[in-house]
């Protein structure tokens, strides 16, 4: 289990709402077998990127699902967000 050791909470379906705003669906939890094929599926098709000191990831949020596996020792973190607006 990827996630053996993290805290889980419970993870939803978005609320439906109709064009007035009116919620015409509530949040629902997730079953857990849903999310284990989730789960299955990105495993599937995850990249392993293994990095050193001083090397840099760029991603497109919009493109790509990404995540960290859990590490030793100190991290720096920066966020840039690139427009075509120039």
């Amino acid at each position: 289990d990827a996630f053996q050791g993290v805290a889980m909470t419970d993870v939803f379906y978005a609320e439906e709402t109709d064009d007035d705003g009116i919620v015409v669906r509530p949040m629902e939890v997730i079953e857990s077998g849903v999310l284990d094929h989730i789960e299955s599926v990105m495993k599937k098709h995850t990249i392993e990127v293994l990095m050193q000191p001083g090397d840099v990831v760029l991603l497109d949020s919009y493109q790509v699902l990404h995540g960290r596996d859990t590490f030793q020792g100190p991290r720096e973190h920066g966020v840039i967000w690139l427009t075509n607006s120039y």
